[in-house]
Parts: C-alpha cells; sequence; structure tokens
C-alpha cells in the first residue's frame, strides 16, 4: 500500500500533542517519539481519524459543544489472543478449512482458523480467543502465561490431544484497551447519545472535520463504516471548499 501513495506522506513515531486553527488554516504539533523533536505543521484543513477517547486528550481549541460530543460514546475494551501451531491437525485431521469455532465457554468469543497457506507443511496461527467488554478486561489482566494458558485449555476442548502436542511455544495477544494510541478496540453510541450528538461531530469545527468508523455506520469497528466515512467525509470538505 505504502509504495502507492507519495514519498514521505506518513509520518511514523509522530504523537500529535496540539491542535490550533484560525480562519485560514489548522496547526498541528507533533512529538517524535524516538527522538523528542517537536515539530509544527500547516494545513488548509484537518480531517481527523484518530480514535475519539486519544483526540479528546489532545490539546485543541475545538468548542465546548464538539468536546462533549467526542466524549459521548463509549470506548469498547477488546481482546485478541493468537497461538501458533507447527501442524494443521484441523486440516488435515478435521477437514476444517477456515471458519470459526463458537463456544460460551467465558472469555473464549471463538476460535478462528487461518484461510491463507491451506494445506502447508509449516503449521499456522490459530486466533484462539476473541474477546470484548467485561471479558475482554478480565483476560487482559491476567499475565502472558496466563492467558496463553486459558488460549490452551480451550484449544484442548475443541481438539482434545491436539492443541498442546503441537503448540509452538509461540504466542501473541493484544489488549486494545490498554494500547496507549487506542483506549479501545472501537468506540460505540448509544441511540440516545448518537441521536444528541452524532450531528455535532459530523459538522466539525470551522476547519476540523473527523472520519472514521463510528461516524456513518450502524456497526462500529468494520472497515464498511471506515470506508463509508472516508467518502462522505471527502464530499463533505468538497463543499465545504465549494462554497469559499
Amino acid at each position: 500500500m505504502f509504495k502507492a501513495l507519495p514519498e514521505n506522506m506518513f509520518k511514523f513515531n509522530s504523537e500529535v500533542t496540539d491542535i490550533a486553527q484560525d480562519d485560514d488554516g489548522v496547526n498541528i504539533t507533533y512529538k517524535n517519539t524516538e527522538t523528542g523533536v517537536v515539530t509544527n505543521t500547516r494545513a488548509d484543513y484537518c480531517i481527523s481519524a484518530l480514535p475519539f477517547p486519544i483526540v479528546t486528550t489532545i490539546n485543541t481549541d475545538f468548542s465546548d459543544d464538539l468536546i462533549n460530543a467526542l466524549k459521548a460514546p463509549s470506548a469498547a475494551p477488546a481482546f485478541k489472543l493468537g497461538l501458533q501451531l507447527d501442524r494443521r491437525f484441523w486440516e488435515q485431521d478435521e477437514m476444517i478449512f477456515g471458519g470459526t469455532s463458537l463456544t460460551d465457554i467465558p472469555g473464549h468469543g471463538f476460535t478462528s482458523y487461518p484461510s491463507s497457506d491451506l494445506h502447508s507443511d509449516k503449521g499456522g496461527v490459530l486466533l484462539s480467543s476473541y474477546v470484548w467488554g467485561a471479558q475482554a478486561t478480565k483476560l487482559s489482566n491476567l499475565s502472558i502465561a496466563e492467558r496463553n494458558e486459558f488460549a490452551l485449555s480451550i484449544g484442548e476442548k475443541l481438539h482434545p490431544g491436539k492443541f498442546r502436542k503441537h503448540y509452538s511455544g509461540n504466542a501473541m495477544s493484544m489488549a486494545w484497551h490498554k494500547q496507549k494510541y487506542s483506549l479501545g478496540g472501537w468506540s460505540e453510541w448509544t441511540a440516545r447519545k448518537r441521536r444528541r450528538y452524532l450531528q455535532t461531530v459530523l459538522d466539525g469545527d470551522r476547519r476540523i472535520m473527523f472520519a472514521g468508523d463510528i461516524l456513518y455506520s450502524e456497526a462500529p469497528a468494520w472497515m464498511g463504516g471506515a470506508i463509508e466515512s472516508a467518502w462522505l467525509t471527502m464530499e463533505s470538505l468538497d463543499k465545504r471548499i465549494s462554497q469559499l
């Protein structure tokens, strides 16, 4: 993807600290998280796609109404854990090619089987647990070893005698609500707050606009909502510029 975009279009390791605007444009201040160097840049408009729990921690000159609207949705805790297996027993022994296994075991959610590298002899990675809400918070408070053991115990119930035998010892887990630059898997409105605050965010604030799955989708956290948001935000920007 990056090869198709202009060089230096993305600024990595850059933490936005301030957003300020006037009648002619927007000033963004950001800090390089590796070097500590602070940089200021200016543009005619700013479209923020930052998670709402993040943008509300930045120093801005947004109106009080907009700040309140940005704080209205609730951030959802979300947790995923993947285990690497050295043999694709789910394919070779059980004829499972992609898809998911769901259970009602607290903290499990579902196990997802890879649909890539089918019939490979190199093993694969299973998404062994994916949950959100209170169960995500509970699992994320476990140690790494406890998280992995939990996933193995679930795997053994789904595939007795297979998970522990073929576990390579490699695993990865992610708790989005504990990540500094996300503070949640996604954000979501209640029906009442959506009716009360959504339009305020859609209207933006002078030269500040917003984009993201939560703005235009009834199903936040999905790419479809993010894509729809991008289309409509570009349309809104075009109208603003055309009226100048």
